[in-house]
């Protein structure tokens, strides 16, 4: 449980980081690794979706790490895995300091969700 929630700290940060204007300083190569994290926990929303104690207990940790954070606070939980790559495309994309050369790279999400959520408490 620790390293997961670890991993999703790092991923909320890279959430972050998308949503603000230093994801303009970002390389293919940050972008690769951004896309990688959320394929991760898509992985981990499909691995534990079945079972329910765990996805609960998982479902929790992840909300206090958003309210710790301060990030995603109505928004970050277990559930919010399931489309989280999505989510981090229609982020960039709405992002107008994130590179127009990036920004070609990425796919349509398949899921459209409203990439302004409240990322802030």
């Amino acid at each position: 449980m620790e390293q997961i929630t670890k991993n999703a700290d790092t991923f909320l940060h890279v959430l972050e980081t998308a949503h603000s204007s230093r994801v303009s300083s970002w390389q293919t190569a940050n972008l690769n690794k951004a896309l990688s994290w959320a394929d991760h926990h898509q992985r981990l929303y499909q691995s534990y979706s079945g079972r329910e104690k765990i996805r609960n207990v998982l479902d929790i940790e992840l909300k206090k790490l958003a309210y710790r954070n301060c990030i995603l606070v109505n928004a970050f939980g277990f559930e919010f895995l399931r489309n989280c790559k999505d989510f981090l495309i229609s982020v960039l994309k709405s992002n107008s300091s994130f590179s127009q050369d990036l920004s070609i790279c990425l796919h349509q999400p398949e899921t459209q969700l409203e990439s302004t959520q409240i990322f802030y408490c």
